[in-house]
């Protein structure tokens, strides 16, 4: 079945990514983000809190401020033409360059200019259409020098004719022949060939909010703005503009902004019933220069970095880059070639029946013919494909985040229930077991999901919990490495590639297909660090790991490596020499800031781990010195309620996550201490387990790394729909998202663990046989069991399998340090490819 499922999806991954790839036509959510209907992800509360954070069909809006604004609209000029609806937008991108902009004394009914940061804003008091504004577009029009250049024109037209006129047929005619005289100078300067006027949109009928003026007793707008006369307005509007395909300049009608009144209720509404909210004309000026400047400012942003571009978090009317270097383009080649070349080769060297064409396509098959290789590239290069699909075009939706109280709890409600219907018991019940480690891991890997979709991290107590969860995994990570060397001793460099490749296999080859870089996936990079700073602490004088006399020597090696790395990573010139070395050798460019606040944050909790390992291992042999008062449980339980509650007092102590990150280092230990202590300190609860959890913890690092491009998107800055996002936060709107949820969690939960087993086999495959048992505590996510060792046997069985080909052969009788400078070799030149 699993393979079935597999099967299927790596068709779906290489086709979807080959159809992208190559398929012509618009798909950048332009016009969808301008005419197509969405949603408030925060609706209004009350009558005066109005809505926010505006989600167009399948897009992630960019919320522009004065820095973007300014890289956008400067050197050109941007018109606002109309009554007071296109002086409410003028005046949200203007405070938008300068917030304290005074608009105290400008008059209301006047033409006004404003010039800021090289950018020019003109708006023009002329509600009929009929006066300066017209005049200043058909100026520009047919000037043939085109010595003036306008960013986009907003034109807001049609209220005053049918408030101002007694005969509201004769004022919807008057304002269809101010239309016409629009597309007047439209078709004048298409016709000479000019662009000088190239993103024109025209505001749609906004209704007033007619309760409101019920209330005010406003009797002139209530009579005058008749509801019936503005809405023949808008589908006048409709079929004249957006459904008009022959003109060469396009004039938009952005009906979203009725979508975004209609949402919004009365608190899109100011107090007069009339005007909107200034939020929502902020929100509506962010429409159209989403449309009109998101990707000139990607394409900048390309031209003056030299290295990865990303997040791309804003994806409204953006076309993908892609592949945009040599290695990306190479990588993407192999991954879109080797689903059907392999599929070919299999198919038709097991038969009788082998056509021409299929010996030059599927020549690579006979260099691999090996049943394992094969399915671990399959699987590998169909997830790979799908990250791209998903996150490198616009195939799928994507949404902002915006959290919601009542979807986390649901969330963490629904986790609960499956951990404990889940619960099995187990015969292992040791302190840590295995069984119980990847439990640990799985039920942490899900909360930090379900934090990570839900965009919880903006609540300062969800932050903390989240933040303990993560030096937790770092908590392991010094435990089970350290409890390996202790009993073990095993130092070899099998060893160690073992463990190395294992973690960051996946996260390298993500770095390069999607053009971001190794420390973004930060998880791989962090643990791998901590493994070589334990492999480092125990490999030198590995005399004093002993503890069977004294554990004086191996507390103090561990106690002076905690001092020399506290040294040099609060120190920044270690760092600085190894970043410029790495960026001028090998052509990476990595964020030290960044790395930094990521070891500081955890850097004692692995520590902790590796003097627990020591207590652990010493209390086994029974030479513990507090041995009486671990073995009296009770006292043991109200040691560890009482560190709990201490955490959570200090904790909540700091009230800005700044400063409470910088506490973080010395007080994160508490709770996890006391957590091992209470989970383990009956013999029912160290046997027990959820089965469930277990399962997400073998896959929890392909989980943590998988997740930054197809369960969440926008590298993680949104949400991925594989559905349409929901346009309204009713039953429906509810029922789509949680569809598509379940639909992506589904997806990803399989993809991640399928990416988890063949990174065990190819991990095999690289390192080579495995004889060494693992410790207890080392789980097989971060070293893979060995395989049999041929004890020689007299006259071995007839084989019917296929001899090894030529990849597999290397693998197998190559020294383990040819294949270590080989792999290093392929990235050394995909790094320096231009």
């Amino acid at each position: 079945m699993m393979n079935n499922i597999l099967g299927w999806f790596a068709l779906f991954a290489f086709c979807g990514t080959v159809i992208r790839l190559l398929a012509p036509g618009d798909g950048y959510h332009c016009e969808s983000t301008l005419e197509s209907s969405g949603m408030w992800l925060q609706p209004a509360v009350g009558r005066y809190q109005p809505p926010r954070n505006w989600q167009p069909k399948q897009c992630m809006l960019r919320t522009f401020d004065r820095a973007s604004t300014a890289q956008c609209l400067t050197n050109e000029t941007s018109l606002f033409i109309g009554d007071s609806h296109a002086r409410e937008m003028f005046w949200a991108v203007v405070k938008d360059l300068d917030p304290n902009y005074d608009t105290t004394n400008v008059e209301k009914h006047s033409n006004i200019e404003v010039a800021i940061d090289g950018v020019s804003l003109k708006f023009f008091w002329d509600p009929y259409f009929n006066n300066d504004g017209m005049f200043e577009m058909s100026k520009i029009a047919n000037d043939q020098e085109q010595k003036e250049r306008i960013k986009m024109v907003h034109i807001s037209t049609g209220m005053w004719y049918i408030h101002n006129k007694e005969d509201k047929d004769a004022g919807f005619k008057e304002w269809k022949q101010a239309l016409r005289r629009l597309n007047e100078i439209v078709a004048a300067q298409d016709d000479a060939g000019r662009r000088a006027l190239e993103f024109i949109t025209v505001s749609p009928m906004l209704l007033p909010d007619y309760v409101t003026l019920t209330e005010l007793k406003d009797e002139a707008h209530l009579k005058g703005l008749d509801a019936q006369y503005l809405s023949r307005m808008n589908t006048y509007l409709d079929h004249n503009f957006n459904k008009n395909p022959y003109r060469k300049t396009r004039i938009s009608v952005p009906f979203s902004f009725v979508d975004m009144r209609n949402k919004g209720g009365r608190a899109a509404f100011k107090r007069d019933g009339i005007h909107l909210n200034t939020d929502v004309y902020k929100t509506m000026s962010d429409i159209l220069r989403n449309v009109r400047c998101n990707q000139e400012l990607l394409d900048h942003k390309y031209d003056i970095t030299n290295g990865p571009v990303y997040p791309f978090s804003d994806t409204c009317c953006i076309h993908y880059k892609q592949p945009r270097t040599m290695g990306q383009v190479l990588l993407l080649g192999v991954i879109c070639a080797i689903l059907p070349i392999i599929y070919l080769g299999q198919r038709y060297t097991r038969s009788d029946y082998y056509p021409r064409f299929v010996r030059y396509v599927s020549w690579p098959v006979p260099s691999i013919q090996d049943e394992t290789l094969l399915t671990a590239c399959v699987v590998i290069a169909a997830s790979l494909a799908y990250s791209f699909f998903c996150d490198r075009t616009q195939f799928f939706g994507k949404s902002s985040k915006q959290f919601e109280a009542s979807e986390f709890w649901v969330l963490i409600l629904l986790f609960l229930v499956a951990t404990g219907y889940s619960f099995e018991p187990q015969n292992d019940n040791s302190f840590l077991n295995r069984h119980q480690t990847e439990e640990w891991k799985g039920w942490m890997q899900i909360i930090i999901l379900i934090y990570h979709i839900t965009g919880a991290s903006k609540i300062l107590p969800i932050y903390k919990f989240v933040r303990v969860l993560v030096a937790a995994y770092l908590f392991m990570t010094g435990f089970g490495h350290a409890t390996f060397f202790i009993k073990r001793g095993d130092f070899s460099l099998k060893r160690a590639t073992s463990v190395l490749f294992r973690m960051n296999f996946l996260s390298i080859l993500l770095a390069y297909v999607m053009d971001t870089d190794y420390l973004f996936y930060y998880f791989a990079p962090l643990v791998s660090f901590w493994f070589c700073v334990v492999w480092i602490t125990f490999r030198v004088l590995p005399s004093w790991n002993s503890i069977d006399t004294s554990v004086g020597p191996v507390l103090a090696k561990i106690s002076a490596s905690a001092v020399i790395l506290n040294i040099l990573v609060r120190f920044q010139l270690p760092f600085q020499i190894v970043f410029a070395v790495l960026k001028y050798l090998f052509n990476i460019q990595w964020n030290l800031r960044e790395w930094r606040f990521r070891l500081i944050l955890d850097i004692y909790i692995v520590y902790i781990g590796m003097f627990a390992a020591v207590a652990t291992l010493r209390y086994k042999q029974g030479n513990f010195p507090l041995k009486n008062l671990v073995t009296n449980r009770l006292v043991l339980g109200v040691v560890a309620l009482i560190t709990f509650i201490v955490y959570i007092a200090v904790a909540a102590s700091f009230g800005i996550k700044q400063n409470y990150n910088q506490a973080h280092p010395y007080i994160s230990w508490m709770p996890i201490v006391a957590f091992v202590i209470l989970r383990n300190i009956t013999v029912r609860f160290r046997s027990h387990y959820s089965t469930w959890m277990s399962f997400i913890g073998t896959c929890s690092l392909e989980t943590f790394t998988l997740q930054f491009h197809f369960f969440l998107a926008a590298d993680t800055k949104g949400r991925l729909y594989i559905l349409n996002t929901p346009t309204s936060s009713g039953v429906l709107g509810m029922l789509q998202k949680y569809l598509n949820f379940g639909l992506v969690t589904v997806i990803f939960i399989i993809v991640s663990h399928a990416v988890a087993e063949q990174s065990n086999a190819l991990t095999k495959l690289f390192v080579g046989n495995q004889d060494q048992q693992l410790p207890e505590h080392v789980t097989a996510q971060s070293q893979p069991q060995g395989e049999q060792i041929d004890m020689g046997d007299s006259e071995p069985p007839v084989s019917t399998r296929r001899p090894p080909g030529r990849v597999v052969a290397f693998l197998k009788t190559h020294t383990l340090q040819v294949k270590i400078v080989v792999a290093f070799a392929f990235m050394w030149v995909f790094n320096m490819l231009p």
